[in-house]
């Protein structure tokens, strides 16, 4: 599938949050150049979908933009994926093609000129993840960026059309520190 990056427009729900089970918030992409498109319920029925939010400016979604390309190459003929820029802190949609550019993203990228699909992904920072299986159901939603282990338990199990499985992050060892006073002369 080519490169495309588009202009988003979101299918009014009256769904406010994203959650797991629930049918996902529907959305209809349009490209910049008029080549193709994206509607996440032409996919009902035929394979899930990454929706992926990001921002080109954001440290956590450059460093998961890599590990996504390597599960593409992996999944593309089983899961479809979409990313979504939104439009904060002046993204525009000359950044996304620059951010595509640099990072050889071989899917679709759109860009949410409204910040719509945003709002009814009820995203609150950036990178979001939602897997929405065959069925239009969340299987997976979260916020923050994902190793490349946990993509591959996540995406095994929306091709099965269930929620992934994850354990949860070991908690890190707190060290202490000795606290630095700083006086002025």
């Amino acid at each position: 599938m080519g490169l495309m990056v588009g202009l988003l427009s979101a299918v009014h729900s009256a769904q406010a949050t994203v959650n797991v089970g629930d049918q996902a918030p529907a959305f209809i992409s349009k490209s910049v150049n008029g080549i193709g498109g994206f509607t996440l319920t032409a996919h009902k029925g035929k394979k899930p979908v990454l929706v992926n939010i990001l921002n080109t400016w954001c440290g956590p979604c450059k460093w998961e933009t890599p590990a996504l390309v390597r599960m593409y190459a992996k999944y593309k003929s089983q899961i479809e994926f979409v990313t979504v820029v939104t439009p904060w802190r002046n993204d525009s949609v000359e950044k996304a093609n620059k951010f595509v550019k640099n990072y050889n993203v071989p899917w679709m990228v759109v860009f949410d000129e409204g910040g719509s699909i945003t709002d009814l992904y009820d995203v609150e920072g950036v990178p979001t993840n939602c897997v929405v299986g065959k069925d239009g159901k969340v299987l997976f939603y979260m916020a923050g960026g994902l190793v490349e282990s946990s993509m591959a338990t996540i995406f095994d199990a929306a091709v099965k059309g269930e929620a992934p499985k994850l354990e949860p992050r070991p908690v890190e060892k707190k060290v202490e520190t000795t606290p630095v006073i700083v006086t002025p002369k």
